[in-house]
């Protein structure tokens, strides 16, 4: 048999010397056949190393892609689940946001949705105002006050100021500002809604002292919160608020503030200097605390006193206690003379 391989391997003819039929010839002829060189198989892209054509690299191309493929979904989900713990961390510290629409009834109604509340420009120049109070009052890890929830609507057409800042709803973390129509209407739209906003917002974050702060003190602090930084004007309380703020370097609105949660005392103001400035800074801040009668604001009892005037002004208001006593006795004295004067001269003239 082994011959036979050999000769029909040389002639190159298959083995057939067995009759048809024959069950041995199936054998030798798949013998014969077995031994040939295999089929050659092409397959697609490159060629393996050694010329001969293979699948290497087209395995090598899918496996490229499929890690491809995973990396760009873990790097989505991992960016949707930053932006996920990002949005509930600024929500949990945030507040809730209303802006009532005007309702068309007036101009300023229509120009207030139109402009303001459409387009979330009204919201977005809210939390800007806020932002900016929010650095100032808090910029440490202290205690802020609790704001749950701002509204912001237009206010009546009979109010004849820029901003209100009203308590709004059975909490007392709920706020409502009402804008006037003068600032709706106003040629700078823009800048005069976020100076207004900005005021309402000061007034929003800062503490009352349980509502026996001086209301021009607390005025004062909100027009330091909202004006641009280096404004000058206002009253002596203003003046007073940034005297303090610059001698004590810095602070001194938001030491007094956190200070003004508890019971308002006069001595607050000195305290919230702090120990830094020059005996005489200090020395100067209880004089001029004494001269605008901040100390006779609160009485000793549970019924507080009348609030004295801080505020200047150019029309001869009484300005400290003294001034206030000797108005108030020039007063009584003028209106008695009128009295007795009144029916003499009538008399005179009926003569």
């Amino acid at each position: 048999m082994a011959e036979l391989e050999r000769s029909a391997a040389a002639t190159g003819s298959p083995l057939d010397l067995d009759p048809p039929g024959h069950p041995c010839g199936r054998l030798i002829d798949y013998i014969y056949v077995s031994k040939q060189a295999p089929p050659v198989v092409i397959h697609g892209g490159a060629s393996p190393p050694g010329g001969l054509p293979g699948g290497g690299a087209s395995g090598g191309a899918a496996s490229q892609i499929s890690s491809s493929v995973v990396a760009v979904r873990l790097t989505t989900f991992v960016v949707f689940a930053v932006l996920s713990l990002w949005a509930n961390h600024e929500a949990s510290k945030g507040f809730q946001v209303a802006v009532l629409s005007g309702g068309g009834g007036t101009a300023a109604a229509r120009r207030f949705d139109l402009m303001f509340v459409s387009n979330g420009r009204a919201a977005r120049a809210l939390l800007s105002a806020s932002g900016a109070v929010e650095r100032v009052l808090f910029s440490g890890a202290g205690e802020r006050k609790r704001v749950d929830r701002v509204t912001l609507q237009l206010a009546p057409a009979e109010f004849s100021g820029d901003v209100a800042v009203l308590r709004g709803g059975p909490a007392e973390s709920e706020f409502t500002l009402q804008l006037s129509s003068r600032v709706v209407f106003s040629c700078d739209g823009g800048s005069a809604m976020a100076a207004a906003l900005r005021r309402g917002m000061a007034e929003v974050w800062l503490w009352d002292g349980q509502g026996a702060a001086p209301p021009d003190l607390l005025d004062a602090m909100a027009e330091f919160l909202s004006a641009p930084q280096g404004a000058a004007g206002g009253g002596a309380a203003a003046r007073l608020v940034r005297r303090c703020e610059g001698d004590s370097g810095g602070g001194f609105v938001a030491r007094l503030n956190v200070a003004m949660k508890g019971r308002w005392r006069p001595e607050m103001v000195a305290e919230a200097v702090g120990s830094s400035p020059a005996t005489a800074c200090r020395a100067s801040v209880s004089s001029a605390v004494e001269s605008l009668g901040l100390e006779t604001t609160v009485g000793r009892g549970p019924a507080p006193r009348r609030h004295v005037m801080l505020r200047a002004s150019a029309n001869g208001l009484p300005t400290t206690p003294l001034e206030a006593r000797e108005r108030e006795r020039g007063e009584r004295y003028w209106a008695s003379l009128l009295i007795w004067a009144g029916p003499n001269i009538g008399r005179a003239f009926r003569s």
